[in-house]
């Protein structure tokens, strides 16, 4: 995703830490239209 980067990098560890057994609490919130959905489903 062009621009997100350090974002999809910060969403891809919060899932490493769940597979690690480390869970957690994510909340994604923003604007309509600024790519939550499309960043989740990356």
């Amino acid at each position: 995703m062009i621009g997100r980067e350090k974002e999809f990098a910060d969403l891809k560890e919060r899932v490493d830490d769940l597979l690690a057994g480390r869970g957690q609490i994510v909340s994604i919130i923003g604007e309509a239209g600024v790519g939550k959905s499309r960043l989740v489903s990356e």
